[in-house]
Protein backbone atom coordinates (compact mmCIF):
# COMPACT_ATOMS: atom_id res chain seq x y z
CA UNK A 1 0.00 0.00 0.00
CA UNK A 2 2.87 2.35 0.73
CA UNK A 3 4.27 1.88 -2.78
CA UNK A 4 0.93 2.68 -4.35
CA UNK A 5 0.81 5.91 -2.35
CA UNK A 6 4.36 6.77 -3.48
CA UNK A 7 3.41 6.06 -7.09
CA UNK A 8 0.40 8.36 -6.94
CA UNK A 9 2.46 11.10 -5.29
CA UNK A 10 5.15 10.82 -7.96
CA UNK A 11 2.52 11.14 -10.72
CA UNK A 12 0.99 14.18 -9.00
CA UNK A 13 4.42 15.73 -8.57
CA UNK A 14 5.15 15.23 -12.26
CA UNK A 15 1.83 16.86 -13.19
CA UNK A 16 2.59 19.87 -10.96
CA UNK A 17 6.01 20.19 -12.55
CA UNK A 18 4.43 20.12 -16.01
CA UNK A 19 2.19 23.01 -15.00
CA UNK A 20 5.02 25.23 -13.77
CA UNK A 21 7.97 24.35 -16.02
CA UNK A 22 8.32 24.66 -19.80
CA UNK A 23 8.01 21.49 -21.89
CA UNK A 24 11.63 21.77 -23.04
CA UNK A 25 12.66 20.95 -19.45
CA UNK A 26 11.22 17.42 -19.59
CA UNK A 27 12.94 14.39 -21.02
CA UNK A 28 12.98 10.68 -20.21
CA UNK A 29 14.56 11.16 -16.78
CA UNK A 30 11.54 12.91 -15.31
CA UNK A 31 9.21 10.22 -16.64
CA UNK A 32 11.50 7.54 -15.20
CA UNK A 33 10.48 8.57 -11.68
CA UNK A 34 7.07 6.92 -12.14
CA UNK A 35 8.62 3.62 -13.23
CA UNK A 36 11.26 3.58 -10.51
CA UNK A 37 8.56 3.39 -7.85
CA UNK A 38 7.11 0.31 -9.61
CA UNK A 39 10.57 -1.23 -9.87
CA UNK A 40 11.27 -0.73 -6.17
CA UNK A 41 7.93 -2.35 -5.35
CA UNK A 42 8.80 -5.39 -7.46
CA UNK A 43 12.51 -6.00 -6.80
CA UNK A 44 13.25 -4.09 -3.62
CA UNK A 45 15.40 -1.13 -2.82
CA UNK A 46 18.84 -2.77 -2.80
CA UNK A 47 18.64 -4.59 -6.11
CA UNK A 48 17.27 -1.55 -7.93
CA UNK A 49 20.59 0.26 -7.52
CA UNK A 50 23.14 -2.48 -6.88
CA UNK A 51 25.67 -2.62 -9.74
CA UNK A 52 28.11 -5.13 -8.25
CA UNK A 53 27.85 -7.79 -10.96
CA UNK A 54 28.11 -5.30 -13.82
CA UNK A 55 31.12 -3.58 -12.24
CA UNK A 56 32.83 -6.90 -11.61
CA UNK A 57 32.30 -7.96 -15.23
CA UNK A 58 33.66 -4.62 -16.46
CA UNK A 59 36.78 -5.18 -14.35
CA UNK A 60 37.31 -8.50 -16.14
CA UNK A 61 36.89 -6.83 -19.53
CA UNK A 62 39.24 -3.99 -18.61
CA UNK A 63 41.85 -6.60 -17.74
CA UNK A 64 41.85 -7.71 -21.39
CA UNK A 65 42.93 -4.26 -22.63
CA UNK A 66 46.36 -4.36 -24.23
CA UNK A 67 46.14 -1.42 -26.61
CA UNK A 68 44.97 1.79 -24.97
CA UNK A 69 44.22 3.50 -28.29
CA UNK A 70 41.55 0.93 -29.22
CA UNK A 71 39.91 -0.15 -25.97
CA UNK A 72 36.80 -1.86 -27.33
CA UNK A 73 38.64 -3.89 -29.96
CA UNK A 74 41.24 -4.93 -27.43
CA UNK A 75 38.53 -6.06 -25.01
CA UNK A 76 36.79 -8.06 -27.73
CA UNK A 77 40.04 -9.69 -28.81
CA UNK A 78 40.93 -10.59 -25.23
CA UNK A 79 37.48 -12.03 -24.57
CA UNK A 80 37.66 -14.05 -27.79
CA UNK A 81 41.02 -15.53 -26.79
CA UNK A 82 39.68 -16.30 -23.30
CA UNK A 83 36.57 -18.03 -24.66
CA UNK A 84 38.62 -19.96 -27.23
CA UNK A 85 41.00 -21.20 -24.54
CA UNK A 86 38.10 -22.24 -22.29
CA UNK A 87 36.45 -24.13 -25.15
CA UNK A 88 39.73 -25.77 -26.19
CA UNK A 89 40.57 -26.95 -22.67
CA UNK A 90 37.07 -28.39 -22.30
CA UNK A 91 37.45 -30.18 -25.63
CA UNK A 92 40.92 -31.50 -24.83
CA UNK A 93 39.79 -32.89 -21.49
CA UNK A 94 37.27 -35.24 -23.17
CA UNK A 95 39.58 -36.64 -25.90
CA UNK A 96 40.27 -40.35 -25.65
CA UNK A 97 44.02 -40.81 -26.00
CA UNK A 98 43.66 -44.45 -27.07
CA UNK A 99 41.28 -43.67 -29.95
CA UNK A 100 42.54 -44.31 -33.50
CA UNK A 101 44.21 -41.26 -35.05
CA UNK A 102 44.05 -39.94 -38.59
CA UNK A 103 47.65 -38.75 -38.43
CA UNK A 104 50.30 -40.92 -36.80
CA UNK A 105 54.00 -40.67 -36.00
CA UNK A 106 54.70 -43.17 -38.77
CA UNK A 107 53.23 -40.70 -41.29
CA UNK A 108 55.42 -37.92 -39.87
CA UNK A 109 58.61 -39.90 -40.62
CA UNK A 110 57.55 -40.37 -44.24
CA UNK A 111 57.08 -36.65 -44.72
CA UNK A 112 59.99 -35.26 -42.75
CA UNK A 113 62.51 -38.07 -43.24
CA UNK A 114 64.77 -39.62 -40.63
CA UNK A 115 65.47 -37.83 -37.43
CA UNK A 116 69.19 -37.22 -37.30
CA UNK A 117 71.10 -37.42 -34.06
CA UNK A 118 73.57 -34.74 -33.09
CA UNK A 119 77.25 -35.60 -33.39
CA UNK A 120 79.28 -35.82 -30.26
CA UNK A 121 82.02 -33.26 -30.03
CA UNK A 122 84.90 -34.49 -27.95
CA UNK A 123 87.57 -31.92 -28.47
CA UNK A 124 87.54 -28.46 -29.93
CA UNK A 125 90.70 -27.68 -31.82
CA UNK A 126 91.86 -24.17 -32.43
Amino acid sequence: MEFEKMRIESIELLCLMEKELPTSFFNVQEHLLIHLVDEIAVVGVLSSRWMFFFERYMKVLKGFVRQKARLEGSMVEGWLVYESLCYTTEYLSIIDLMAPRIWTDKDNKKIFGKVQKAREVTKIEM
